[in-house]
C-alpha cells in the first residue's frame, strides 16, 4: 500500500478529487465513452469500490468531472477577459482564443462538444452543457447587446465546430473578418 492510495475514507480526503481528475483525464484523452468505474479506479490506483462509494453511478462521476471542467473554463474566461475593455478588443481576443482552442486546447474543445451532444440524448447533462455555454455568453454580454451576444456566441460555436472538423485551422485574420462582419465593425 502506498501512502497516497492506501488510505480510506477520512484518512484520504483527496480521493474524491483524484477520482474526478482521473475521469476528466480519461475524457480528455479518450472521450466520454472511455470513462467507467473500473477505468477510473485503475487510473487512480484505488479499489473499484472507491468509485462507487463516492459516485453512486457513472452519471454522477461524469457530472462531477463536467462541473470541474466548467469551473475551470469560467475561471480561465474571467482571467482572459479581465483586461478587455471594448467590443473590438473582445473580437480580436475571441479570434485568438478560437485559434488556441483549435490548436493548443484541442482535446478540451473536442470534449466540450462531445458533452454538448451527449446532452441531446441524456437530459441529466443539459444543465451542465448549458452552464458551459453560458460562460462564453456572459463574457460577450459584458461588451455587447443581447442580439450581438447571441450572434457572436453562435458564430464562435460554429467556427469551433468547423475548425475541429476541418483539416485547415482558420487564421486569426480570417476569424476577425468573419466576426467583424457579424458585428458590423
Amino acid at each position: 500500500m502506498t501512502r497516497t492510495h492506501g488510505k480510506r475514507g477520512a484518512g484520504d480526503p483527496g480521493r474524491r478529487d483524484r477520482l474526478v481528475d482521473a475521469a476528466l483525464s480519461l475524457m480528455l484523452s479518450e472521450g466520454v465513452q472511455s470513462v467507467s468505474h473500473r477505468a477510473v479506479a485503475a487510473k487512480t490506483g484505488v479499489p473499484l469500490g472507491s468509485t462507487t462509494y463516492y459516485f453512486r453511478d457513472l452519471d454522477a462521476l461524469l457530472i462531477a468531472s463536467i462541473e470541474r471542467l466548467t469551473h475551470k473554463r469560467q475561471t480561465e474566461m474571467n482571467a482572459w477577459s479581465a483586461t478587455i475593455s471594448s467590443l473590438d478588443e473582445l473580437i480580436a481576443g475571441l479570434a485568438e482564443l478560437i485559434v488556441i482552442r483549435l490548436t493548443h486546447d484541442r482535446q478540451e474543445t473536442i470534449l466540450s462538444y462531445e458533452l454538448y451532444f451527449l446532452a441531446l440524448r441524456r437530459p441529466a447533462f443539459r444543465l451542465y452543457s448549458e452552464a458551459s455555454m453560458q460562460v462564453l455568453r456572459d463574457t460577450i454580454r459584458r461588451f455587447a447587446d443581447e442580439q450581438t451576444t447571441r450572434s457572436l456566441t453562435a458564430l464562435v460555436d460554429g467556427l469551433l465546430i468547423e475548425g475541429l472538423l476541418s483539416t485547415h485551422i482558420p487564421t486569426r485574420q480570417d476569424l476577425l473578418a468573419t466576426m467583424r462582419s457579424v458585428t458590423k465593425m
